[in-house]
């Protein structure tokens, strides 16, 4: 039932914009004629008389007169809400019909005459209104209406007249034919382009409302993930954090054991929702490259300290090759690039069963950088021993949730996302992305990257452990599991940890450190918090609290936020006041290392 419906609006459409162009040519005419009789009047007075020039001018100057009053009917009912265009055009065809007529009848007065100028006249008459009615060709058959008593009607008129007229009645009629054929082909480009621009608007306001669902579907899910990421990464931040502290904390062999299973369980489900969340922040544009020279070195070091234990616990062999240049820099985003180097890493060690993992660097001729110039470039290339992949699956395996030979779905094997995330975060840095492998062979998963000769800042190189027993900390969260598992593991470690579930409370918890002379050395907050109130409110009220007892002290309090808030302008706002960033579930490894650098400020600042 829709598509005839459609159809029916269409063709409505089409017919009213004819009937628009139809008056519009009508008012031009209208305009324009009325001067007309008065000039015919004035050549034909001398031909036919007083009576026979005045009283047909003025009858035709009486319907122009009244076709202008139609145009006028016409405007004010374009105007209303059950407006048809079919009535108006016949209106028009009719009126053309009496207009043509009346000037047939003018002008068999002057040709009875058969003086040779009324007959000029007459002739001359009838071509420039016959030119003039192309104008009317949107509607052709209003042309014909015209034309046919006006040509057809004179060429009957000097037949009638006798032989010395029939060749000029032979040329009127083909005069019709003409026209009538020229105004059809005319009408129907006409129509045919009226209804391509309609189909083309038509398609194009459908294109933009499934443009605007799609978008929309795209922001409820974005919205949906936002959302979702902190609820999931809360519990996750939770369990990991006591997991640790418990793993700390245990004596008893079996107890460990069991401890190392929680562990691996939570590592697992924490690195599945970090991919998930890696994903929709890419569907929803919010990673930004931010490219900066690198060390290849420190990169390959930082794969060594990784993932040297998790290989040698499976039995495999992980070899570092680095590149010939040992100060070699390439200019990507070191965040970004780890991500991709750590999820192929990862994987090589997943999938490879027995035998060894080779990440080495090699010269890699030339690539555009990002501003499109030929430089030097280096590939990182990943090698393992293990299963390899068919060549058919090669496109498959960087698509989202797809694993090769685990159809079972085991979480060990992981979501099947790394790789995925691995491909978008390379497009998004404009970084080749390769795989080389056979089925039993192995595969060559290799990156590469564009030389840099700016060399890269100094890095403070592996830190040695530090006591963190002097460390005194401040831990505000309004999730009671996150906050105590947080104070928990801190504990673990030897450090004082005094925790609040809102700033008010934080305030009031800074007071009673400072009362106790305890000055905090650090802020680990959750950026959202009960009442309305961030991170950055609970920073200012600590301080605050801090600056009446030890202004120094209170200058040197390091902050640092733990959210599950995955949106680019917060981190962006966080990271632009010096403080340390973390999305949840935040990795106890990089909370030990904050706290680290923390407390090598702290003694320095003592010295």
């Amino acid at each position: 039932m829709n598509a005839p419906a459609t159809a029916d609006t269409m063709d409505l459409r089409v017919r009213t914009e004819l009937v628009d162009l139809l008056f519009a040519g009508s008012k031009v005419a209208v305009a324009t004629t009325f001067v007309g009789p008065v000039l015919v009047g004035w050549m034909f007075l001398p031909l036919i008389g007083l009576w026979m020039t005045v009283v047909p001018a003025l009858a035709i100057l009486g319907l122009h007169t009244e076709r202008a009053l139609f145009i006028g009917r016409f405007q004010r009912a374009r105007a209303l809400p059950d407006y048809l265009p079919e009535p108006w055009a016949r209106g028009t065809q009719r009126r053309l019909a009496i207009m043509g007529t009346a000037i047939s009848l003018w002008v068999l007065v002057a040709m009875l005459t058969r003086d040779p100028r009324g007959i000029f006249h007459s002739a001359a008459l009838l071509v420039v209104l016959a030119a003039g009615s192309l104008q009317y060709s949107v509607y052709p058959r209003t042309v014909e209406h015209y034309l046919t008593p006006l040509l057809l009607g004179c060429a009957a008129q000097l037949v009638w007249l006798g032989r010395d007229y029939w060749v000029s009645a032979f040329f009127l009629c083909i005069a019709w034919l003409t026209l009538t054929a020229a105004s059809r082909r005319f009408g129907r480009s006409m129509r045919h382009n009226i209804e391509l621009r309609l189909l083309n608007e038509q398609l194009n306001a459908e294109l933009k409302a499934q443009k605007a669902v799609v978008e929309e579907v795209s922001a409820a899910k974005t919205r949906f993930l936002t959302a979702a990421s902190h609820d999931l990464r809360q519990p996750v931040q939770a369990v990991m954090l006591l997991s640790e502290a418990l793993q700390e904390r245990g004596e008893n062999p079996g107890n460990r054991t069991l401890l190392h299973k929680l562990r691996a369980g939570v590592n697992h489900f924490a690195n599945s929702v970090d991919e998930i969340m890696d994903i929709a922040q890419l569907d929803a544009g919010s990673v930004q490259v931010q490219a900066q020279p690198v060390r290849v070195r420190d990169l390959l070091d930082r794969v060594d300290g990784t993932f040297r234990d998790v290989a040698e616990a499976k039995g495999l062999g992980l070899f570092i090759r680095p590149p010939r240049q040992a100060d070699a820099t390439v200019l990507v985003d070191p965040a970004l690039t780890w991500r991709i180097v750590s999820n192929l890493v990862s994987n090589a060690i997943r999938y490879t069963p027995a035998g060894t993992v080779m990440v080495a660097v090699r010269n890699a001729g030339r690539c555009a950088d990002a501003a499109g110039r030929s430089v030097d470039a280096l590939r990182l290339e990943v090698r393992d021993s293990g299963v390899g992949i068919a060549p058919t699956l090669h496109a498959q395996v960087f698509e989202e949730f797809y694993q090769v030979d685990n159809l079972h779905r085991d979480r060990r094997e992981g979501i099947g996302l790394g790789l995925a995330v691995s491909r978008r975060l390379a497009l998004l840095m404009q970084l080749p992305l390769a795989l080389r492998s056979q089925p039993g062979q192995g595969s060559v998963f290799s990156l590469t990257m564009p030389v840099c000769d700016t060399p890269a800042d100094e890095g403070s190189g592996p830190a040695e452990e530090i006591a963190l027993d002097r460390l005194c900390v401040l831990v505000v969260d309004d999730d009671s599991a996150a906050r105590e598992a947080t104070v928990a593991l801190l504990t673990s470690w030897g450090v004082c940890a005094t925790a609040a579930s809102n700033a008010i409370e934080a305030a009031e918890q800074a007071m009673a450190l400072v009362a106790q002379g305890k000055m905090p050395d650090a802020l680990l907050t959750d950026h959202w918090l009960p009442e309305g109130r961030s991170s950055e409110d609970v920073d200012a009220l600590v301080r605050e609290r801090m600056s009446a007892r030890d202004p120094q002290k209170a200058l040197q309090l390091c902050t640092g936020v733990v959210t599950g808030d995955i949106r680019r302008e917060t981190r962006d706002r966080i990271q632009q006041r010096g403080w340390a960033f973390w999305q949840k579930p935040v990795r106890p490894a990089q909370l030990r290392q904050w706290l680290g650098e923390v407390a090598r400020q702290q003694l320095a600042d003592t010295v």
